[in-house]
């Protein structure tokens, strides 16, 4: 089972060098939206992960775990 890993997101943008604002304007979202996402407090749609992976170069697997 894959489980969302919020932690991932950010990391990922930060290793990107994109602040949270140009971000959340790269997917179409605001930056609470994407604080959002990074915390954990909501979860990104399908349409949003895939935006989130071509902006951060990433596949869509990164922003997941794999649990039991």
């Amino acid at each position: 089972m894959l489980t969302f890993a919020p932690e991932r997101v950010r990391e990922a943008r930060l290793e990107a060098g994109i602040g949270q604002t140009e971000m959340a304007r790269r997917i179409g979202q605001d930056r609470v939206t994407l604080w959002r996402f990074e915390k954990g407090i909501s979860e990104p749609g399908a349409t949003v992960l895939g935006r989130m992976s071509e902006e951060l170069g990433v596949p869509i697997e990164a922003f997941f775990v794999r649990t039991p």
